[in-house]
């Protein structure tokens, strides 16, 4: 397990049993989401920060593990601890290093959270591309739980825009919070090829244990797959 000031920086809490038992959610939520093949199926963790939900996945036979991260530090520490993985350090903005379809699965856990809006979309057609036809991602926004906290002017731009962003000039770190609609974020899966097969709205495997519902309430996990239109374009060689 990443020492204290790594999981506190990664997970607003230090509190071992919570970043080992909501990683160890995460982790079955993605096991059951991986399509079934003959051959280990390729994982992609977006934002695998240390390591809170690989850990739990990087012993599996079943599995081929990759892992993105933006931060060289909690890289470092994953390269060090956790195997076999295939790390790449990747940027704020996209694109990633690997070829289109690669994966059957990618998650991306507390990493949307930290986007704005044209961030949103630039990496949902960028997880697009990258994913599979039969491939799924799992994913996690802060939605309508969330409107208690926001400001009356937040509140304004969610209803009016579908997004909310604080410190939109920190992208990809925990400084920059964003909170969205459930229209929105399915309106650009769409223009991304993606469609939402399934949600748990505010879903409590996500929040950190010790933390008060209305303080945290627990961020949607959403899972979405390639849409008809994103594969029919594929197969024209659009």
């Amino acid at each position: 397990m990443a020492p204290a000031e790594l999981r506190s920086r990664v997970s607003g809490t230090s509190r071992k049993t919570w970043f080992d038992r909501s990683g160890r959610n995460i982790a079955a939520i993605v096991q059951n989401e991986v399509p079934r093949h003959h051959r280990p199926a390729r994982v992609l963790d977006l934002g695998c920060g240390c390591g809170r939900v690989l850990r739990h996945l990087a012993t599996s036979p079943r599995l081929e593990l990759h892992a993105a991260e933006i931060q060289p530090d909690l890289l470092t520490w994953c390269r060090g601890n956790l195997q076999p993985v295939r790390y790449v350090n990747n940027r704020v903005e996209p694109p990633l290093p690997y070829e289109d379809d690669t994966f059957d699965l990618i998650y991306a856990i507390s990493v949307f959270t930290h986007l704005p809006a044209p961030l949103h979309t630039r990496w949902l057609c960028e997880l697009s591309r990258i994913l599979g036809p039969d491939g799924r991602i799992v994913m996690t926004e802060r939605g309508e739980a969330y409107t208690g906290q926001l400001t009356p002017e937040e509140l304004r731009r969610l209803r009016s825009d579908g997004i909310a962003v604080r410190n939109e000039r920190l992208p990809g770190t925990n400084a920059c919070d964003t909170f969205v609609s459930r229209p929105w974020i399915e309106q650009e899966m769409g223009r991304a090829g993606l469609r939402l097969v399934r949600s748990y709205a505010a879903d409590p495997r996500i929040r950190p244990r010790g933390r008060s519902r209305r303080d945290h309430p627990g961020q949607d996990l959403l899972v979405a797959e390639v849409n008809q239109h994103r594969q029919g374009a594929r197969e024209r060689g659009g």
